[in-house]
């Protein structure tokens, strides 16, 4: 047993399993718990032997953080730049909620510590607490996991920058530590004095490896003026391991020496191609500026090229990516370039690189041996790298977020061959891009100069909004400090009629599959509900909002940062139709689902008599409240009822019937799901995981009303993902489709809970008429998505 009754696993690789440190952290109902001692056990040799005080600004970084006190003991001593990572998504979510308030500038990340999703030389210092003794487990086991961990550290350090490993320095611990910070490291340890109760036996160790150069490899430092509760046996091992490295080190028989060029073994040359053949290697020489690391893929049989050759450059900061370290995505870089012979090249870990054209240099001398023989005197082999089409990039602003971390917002300008847009002219693009996975655009909108006047000058006129007929109409805010232009007479403002994003197309599209419904739900004057999990900028809510006839909109966005962001840059507004709710998606949906359990209204899609006055949640949620500028008088007539007006068969108009009872009734007509995942080097960018789930999938179809929609976005290279989602997805749901937006990276997943159309026409471009009736009568768009495309990629799975 750990601790207080939590149950020590069957099998120590189990420490390396986020399975089971969340059942471990679920059992400690949030109390503290401490491996090889606290804060005020480690301050004083930590401050003195790294060299930095409690008012300094370094920049530090905790992985395997638990539920320890450390960090906030840290913070509360002055270190308030700290990142915590840990792959348990309920440890996390539970000290956000414990530290959010009291320490806002402490960031809480879910990600696995093998796996960072930061850049090279992130931070000044790196702590782990029992993290690397965790996932090490027993002398035989493998030390991958190890490995990558401190492989990571090295990578996201800074120059001078130090790792204070706290560990009981097993054997095969303190060997991989020694064997592992050699050249261009100082390697310091120390017995550790315990002033806080433990009833461990077992010494505590503090290791410090401070990055530097040096011409010659330091003898490694031993402390152990502090013995008073160490383990005899515990100490002899480091003794011995430490004096071996040393006379190793004192002997120059353990320099680390740079990787040389491949040596080619005659029977098998790389002057043929040999399909389906991959190989990885080090390149490098001592004439060589920079170190690298190759994969050398061969086409398979398959596929024609169009190069003889190619050499693909990693883009800096990405060779962690999915794309790039895994196999299936080094393949798929591979068959994109369609290059016989693909030689992928990515720059050693601290490698750092101000021109690529030296690299180019640098690196033709090294791949010519891997060439094949009719290409090795050429000049015409491409270098080829992964760009992003963007002419010109102004920066509008950087904000910190404790949950999601660094956010850029930016205006960019794209080469003309990259617009995606069918206007002509300057084109300007504000993104939303988080850090944590810069290379993924979490959203995307189109910046358009509009003509002032008298009548278009109202405070924050939506330019989506331009005519639109219906009551509810709402106005946003400009776009500010934009790079585009401003010209005297005209005003910069997002164009909420235009999806940047193809896949938000998708979803709009996907609602053609519950057309049908959607008059049905009309024609009884229901309120129709729509819950969106994800804000992003706001872009797809603000498009749902000003074009669908919804009444009861709610986004739930977990980091309030984010809503900040939007309606700052985005123009994202809420009105009585529209909430913004902070709070967890999934325990959102599993509210609702609960709630339909125990009190399901005897009928499904007749129930008109709803009121939405708690929005389905009950209080539990905090709702973020609108600047008071966009709280103006307007008309409380319901969208749906604005509609009715037009449909009602006789040509007369009349009074909506609502009844002003509440109704226990909060299931959603339509549930969308646009999150991204914290942790994308699996390949998943959205999604999070939890999103795959048996237990989420159950509550989403729980909290459907009858002949109601999930719509779900999922980016993925990987294409098991895919293949896995929709499996889960048939497992809950009567009907499952796809479209595909984005070549096998990027669909839209959408799932019904009840045949559809039942004793209606199946005929889906006949429901599309439908849809398109809908929208006309509400609010047409000027440059929406075009539904008749998109849906010709529709595909029935299920």
């Amino acid at each position: 047993m750990m601790g207080t009754g939590v149950p020590l696993p069957k099998d120590l690789k189990e420490f390396s399993t986020a399975k089971y440190w969340d059942s471990f952290f679920n059992a400690r109902r949030g109390k503290p718990f401490e491996w090889y001692g606290e804060w005020k056990d480690i301050s004083k040799l930590f401050l003195a032997q790294c060299g930095v005080s409690t008012d300094s600004k370094e920049k530090v970084l905790i992985p395997g953080c638990g539920n320890s006190t450390l960090s906030a003991d840290m913070y509360d001593a002055g270190f308030t730049d700290i990142t915590n990572i840990d792959f348990s998504r309920v440890v996390i979510s539970e000290m956000l909620r414990q530290h959010v308030r009291s320490r806002p500038r402490m960031r809480w990340l879910v990600m696995d510590m093998t796996k960072m999703q930061f850049s090279d030389s992130s931070f000044d210092v790196v702590v782990d607490k029992g993290g690397l003794d965790a996932i090490l487990g027993e002398p035989e086991d493998e030390s991958t996991a190890g490995v990558a961990l401190l492989s990571e550290v090295k990578r996201v350090l800074r120059p001078n920058g130090k790792l204070v490993v706290i560990t009981l320095a097993q054997q095969h611990v303190i060997e991989l530590l020694l064997l592992t910070f050699r050249e261009g490291w100082h390697l310091s340890i120390y017995a550790l004095q315990l002033t806080s109760s433990s009833p461990s036996s077992l010494q505590p160790f503090m290791v410090i490896a401070k990055k530097e150069t040096r011409a010659k490899l330091p003898l490694v430092s031993l402390d152990l003026s502090w013995q008073g509760a160490s383990n005899k046996y515990q100490m002899e091992d480091v003794v011995k391991a430490v004096d071996h490295e040393n006379v190793l080190r004192s002997q120059g028989l353990c320099e680390a020496k740079a990787p040389k060029s491949p040596e080619i073994n005659p029977e098998d040359s790389y002057e043929s191609l040999h399909p389906g053949r991959r190989l990885t290697m080090n390149l490098g020489s001592h004439r060589s500026q920079y170190n690298y690391t190759a994969v050398i893929m061969d086409a398979k049989e398959d596929i024609i090229p169009e190069y003889r050759c190619a050499v693909f450059l990693v883009p800096k900061g990405r060779a962690h990516e999915w794309l790039f370290s895994s196999v299936e995505g080094q393949w798929q870089v591979a068959e994109s370039t369609k290059a016989g012979r693909l030689i992928l090249v990515a720059l050693a870990p601290n490698q750092y690189v101000d021109n690529i054209l030296n690299v180019k240099d640098d690196l033709s001398p090294l791949v010519k041996c891997l060439l094949p023989l009719d290409c090795r005197e050429s000049s015409n082999v491409p270098y080829m790298t992964q760009g992003d089409g963007i002419s010109t990039r102004n920066i509008l602003d950087e904000v910190e977020s404790p949950l999601t971390g660094a956010m850029l917002v930016e205006d960019v300008f794209l080469s003309e061959e990259n617009t995606s847009s069918n206007k002509s002219g300057e084109e300007c693009f504000r993104r939303l891009v988080f850090r944590r996975n810069p290379n993924l655009i979490q959203s995307e909108a189109l910046v358009v100069r509009v003509k002032t006047s008298p009548k278009a000058e109202e405070k924050g006129k939506n330019v989506g909004g331009t005519g639109r007929k219906h009551p509810n109409k709402k106005k946003g805010k400009p776009a500010k400090d934009s790079g585009l232009t401003q010209k005297q007479g005209e005003e910069l403002r997002i164009d909420h009629s235009y999806l940047a994003s193809p896949y938000h197309g998708g979803m709009i599209a996907a609602l053609i599959l519950v057309s049908n419904n959607l008059e049905n739900w009309l024609a009884s004057k229901q309120q129709i509900r729509c819950m969106i999990v994800g804000l992003g900028a706001g872009l797809l809510p603000m498009f749902v909002h000003n074009h669908l006839p919804f009444d009861d909109i709610q986004i739930v966005e977990l980091d309030p940062v984010v809503g900040d962001v939007a309606k700052k840059h985005f123009g994202f507004i809420e009105d009585e139709r529209m909430k913004l709710v902070i709070g967890d998606g999934i325990d959102a949906v599993q509210e609702i689902a609960d709630t339909a359990t125990t009190s399901s209204p005897q009928n499904g899609i007749e129930d008109a008599e709803r009121s939405t006055s708690d929005g389905g949640l009950n209080g539990k949620y905090t709702s973020e409240e609108s600047s008071s500028e966009l709280h103006e008088e307007e008309s409380t007539a319901s969208p749906s009822h604005a509609i009715l007006k037009k449909l009602d068969l006789n040509g007369e108009e009349k009074p909506s019937q609502r009844s002003a009872a509440t109704s226990t009734d909060s299931r959603l007509h339509v549930l969308i799901v646009d999150a991204d995942s914290e942790d994308p080097s699996s390949g998943l960018s959205c999604p999070p995981q939890e999103f795959i789930e048996d237990k989420f999938l159950i509550a989403a179809r729980d909290a459907l009303a009858e002949g109601g929609v999930l719509i779900i976005n999922v980016v993925s290279r990987a294409t098991a993902h895919h293949v896995t989602y929709v499996a889960q997805l048939k497992k809950y749901f009567v009907e499952v489709y796809d479209i595909e937006v984005n070549e096998d990276v990027n669909r839209v997943l959408i799932a019904l809970p009840q045949p559809r159309n039942k004793g209606a026409s199946s005929d889906i471009m006949h429901d599309l008429s439908k849809l398109e009736k809908i929208v006309t009568q509400f609010a047409p768009w000027r440059s929406g998505p075009d539904l008749k495309e998109i849906v010709k990629s529709l595909k029935r799975l299920k």
